[in-house]
């Protein structure tokens, strides 16, 4: 398996990072990999031919070439077979919005998008994969993004937003809504209407997902043994029966079920560590 990430300085504002995941042929793929909640949209850069399948709760997405998936509430269900290349852009959580695109604030969904089909050909990146530079192709994102650059609506929702996003990455999503209002010097309710307008879900939901990723990022580098109720304590919940009742909720196991299967890749969206 090869993987990298990248950010790009010029284009940070709208895109957290470029990343990579090349499975060769021959390598396997022994279990669905599941996708935790996430609060970014993903554009995905496929050959033409390579199919996509995610299922969640609700819908099952299924199709070829490149597509996006956008910032999602539930796990997703990946049926990933070898050889596959995934070229993704993680686009920050207001990107959409303040490129004034009607995908902004659409949730748990996989769209597949003409106006950055055209933008990202993937056959000039499958070329370019293939050469396997990766400087080049972290140019070619950069130049081919510049044009989304004219485009670009940062109002005072966006502020806010952004100073609160800060906010919340800092404590791993442990503010409350009325500490996180305080801070920014507004109201709750401002401050819930811009986050609903800019990323299409409420603050208490933005926050959830958040901790969860910071608790999984940590499971995912533990050992087969874990202390849940430390843990329940630093991730913000009330006690180790609460954290376990919340994770078989987003993920439909226990946290031993989950350190036993360890079938969460959070690696196909781009988190390497």
């Amino acid at each position: 398996m090869i993987t990298w990430k990248h950010q790009i300085e010029s284009i940070k504002h709208l895109v957290d990072w470029v990343w990579y995941l090349e499975v060769k042929q021959g390598e396997s793929i022994a279990f669905m990999p599941q996708l935790i909640p996430n609060v970014n949209a993903h554009y995905i850069i496929t050959p033409s031919t390579q199919t996509y399948d995610y299922q969640n709760k609700a819908s099952h997405f299924v199709g070829t070439g490149s597509h996006l998936i956008t910032p999602s509430t539930q796990t997703l269900i990946l049926n990933d077979d070898a050889p596959l290349t995934r070229l993704g852009i993680r686009f920050t959580p207001t990107a959409l919005y303040q490129l004034q695109q009607q995908e902004s604030g659409v949730i748990d969904q996989c769209l597949e998008l003409d106006w950055l089909a055209h933008l990202l050909s993937s056959s000039d990146y499958q070329s370019l994969i293939v050469e396997g530079e990766k400087a080049a192709i972290l140019e070619r994102v950069e130049q081919d993004l510049q044009p989304l650059m004219k485009s670009v609506q940062r109002d005072r929702s966006v502020i806010l937003v952004e100073k609160a996003l800060a906010l919340i990455e800092q404590h791993n999503g442990l503010f409350t809504s009325d500490n996180l209002a305080q801070q920014c010097f507004t109201t709750k309710r401002t401050l819930e209407r811009a986050f609903k307008k800019t990323v299409g879900i409420g603050i208490k939901q933005y926050q959830s997902i958040v901790k969860f990723e910071a608790l999984f990022m940590h499971l995912h580098q533990q050992p087969n043994k874990a202390n849940w109720a430390e843990m329940a304590s630093q991730f913000g919940f009330s006690d180790q029966p609460h954290l376990i009742r919340k994770m078989k909720q987003v993920i439909g196991v226990t946290p031993s079920g989950y350190l036993n299967a360890r079938d969460l890749v959070i690696d196909a969206y781009g988190d390497f560590e």
